[in-house]
């Protein structure tokens, strides 16, 4: 698997949903009462840091994937549709028989993955790599048949009551969606959500069984923000500049034509190389006609443009080739348009900001004219023209709030059934529950929604954005009290 289209990919391996529900319905949980276990800590979704061991999880988690080289069978195995409808079936009609064999089958592989979830770090030794969008992520997609394999045992465990082996591969996963959600591309985020979605389908069935333990600080102890996009941004950033290292070249006095005719060769290799990489069919000598008319078109608006720099005299833009103007300028105004763009993502919800959008179109604009002169259209026929990175950004920060938005609506159940469990009842109000705190919204700092009507209880934040309550944001439980 490239690293193109991430979006798409995410719909992909999004995880199943509950049958009855689309995107935005109330999730519907009928619970019982139960208070704190004691030691609070005795169940963890996530690993105690003095449990941990020295090592990288990544090398290990490769080392799973490896082991499908040797045993096509067991890669065919989890690729199996019943995986994911044993997600979704009713515990009382899980077939245990059946179930019980495969996992049995799958054992050393999540046994490998429970090693890697105690290593103390996880480097996934891709950073800077010069593929750019051409870097294969194969392992990624098994990542995610692995993590929906490791939420049927935990399904399996919780049918049994065994609740100690539920929290363990359910810690596992969390710790699995974790680690790849700090990998170095927007793809890895995207799935580290998506494993954590998964093994939220699973820590909702959990609850709901009559003598489930309570989660309320376990779930305090995931970490926040459990996906961190930051390596990801940092990266994805910088992708075009590890593509095209020649293009410092142009940076300097006027170049002669042999020097530039030189790297616009290097420039057609590269063109070459990847649109053959990507199965493309673009007929190289019209392109590179177009290609040279665009330079010769070009060249006027590029002059004019590095003399409001000030880092070149008249007589040296005179000098200068067409080629190199025009490249150099192209390059400029990308990095520049890059820099405008990215100052958003760490203001206060700047990606929801007009001025955002604003500096996102202006990036789109300056990444065409680099793919006319470097890339040969190729980056426009993979992603479109709308799909910018900016576009990309949102729905990676927008699957960082999700995924920490549900933790706390989930946190906000377990501490209601802490209430019930000293009560009988729900609380009237959130002023009520005094014995633990009540989490906020993550992604808008202001508390939940709360309501109560006889043994029902709403815990619910609407979608991000005008207009809109159910969209993709939005979590809503309709939590029913057993008695």
């Amino acid at each position: 698997m490239r690293r193109i289209a991430p979006l798409l990919f995410l719909l992909a391996a999004a995880p199943p949903a509950h049958a009855e529900n689309r995107p935005g319905d109330p999730i519907r949980l009928a619970v019982s009462p139960a208070a704190a276990p004691k030691p609070s800590l005795k169940y963890r979704l996530y690993p105690d840091r003095r449990d941990l061991t020295p090592g990288n999880a990544a090398t290990l988690y490769y080392r799973a994937m490896a082991s499908f080289v040797e045993n096509a069978a067991l890669l065919k195995e989890i690729r199996e549709p019943y995986w994911s409808e044993w997600l979704e079936t009713p515990l009382k009609d899980l077939p245990m028989d059946q179930v019980r064999e495969k996992l049995a089958y799958a054992r050393n592989l999540l046994h490998e993955v429970e090693v890697a979830s105690r290593c103390k770090d996880c480097d996934w030794q891709i950073e800077d790599r010069p593929e750019g969008i051409g870097l294969l992520l194969p392992e990624v997609q098994g990542f995610r048949n692995v993590a929906v394999v490791l939420a049927v045992r935990a399904r399996y465990e919780i049918a049994q009551g065994k609740w100690d082996d539920a929290v363990r591969s359910l810690r596992i996963g969390y710790t699995f969606g974790r680690h790849i959600g700090q990998g170095p591309t927007l793809i890895h985020v995207l799935v580290g959500g998506a494993v954590a979605r998964i093994m939220d389908g699973q820590l909702e069935t959990l609850i709901q069984q009559p003598d489930a333990p309570n989660l309320y600080w376990a779930l305090t102890d995931l970490p926040r923000p459990y996906l961190d996009p930051e390596l990801a941004v940092a990266q994805e950033s910088r992708m075009i500049d590890r593509m095209i290292p020649w293009v410092k070249r142009f940076d300097g006095p006027p170049m002669s034509e042999a020097e530039v005719g030189a790297v616009v060769a290097e420039v057609r290799r590269d063109q070459d190389d990847l649109i053959r990489d990507f199965g493309l069919v673009k007929p190289p000598e019209l392109e590179r006609i177009a290609q040279a008319f665009f330079v010769v078109q070009g060249q006027g608006e590029a002059k004019r443009g590095l003399a409001t720099r000030g880092k070149y005299t008249p007589a040296e833009l005179e000098a200068m080739p067409a080629f190199q103007a025009v490249a150099l300028y192209a390059y400029l105004e990308y990095r520049d348009s890059l820099d405008e763009m990215l100052k958003w993502v760490h203001a206060p919800n700047g990606l929801r900001h007009p001025g955002f959008k604003k500096s996102a179109e202006k990036y789109q604009q300056a990444l065409g004219r680099m793919d006319r002169l470097f890339f040969r259209g190729v980056l426009v026929n993979l992603f479109g023209v709308g799909d910018s990175l900016g576009a990309s950004y949102r729905k990676v920060y927008a699957a960082v709030g999700r995924t920490d938005r549900r933790f706390a609506a989930l946190e906000y159940v377990e501490a209601l059934r802490m209430y019930a469990a000293q009560n009988g009842k729900w609380p009237a109000a959130t002023v009520d529950v005094t014995d633990v705190p009540l989490p906020d919204d993550p992604m808008t700092g202001k508390p939940f929604e709360y309501r109560v009507q006889e043994n029902k209880a709403v815990v619910a934040a609407p979608t991000i954005g005008a207009g809109k309550s159910d969209g993709p944001d939005a979590v809503s439980y309709e939590v029913f009290l057993r008695k």
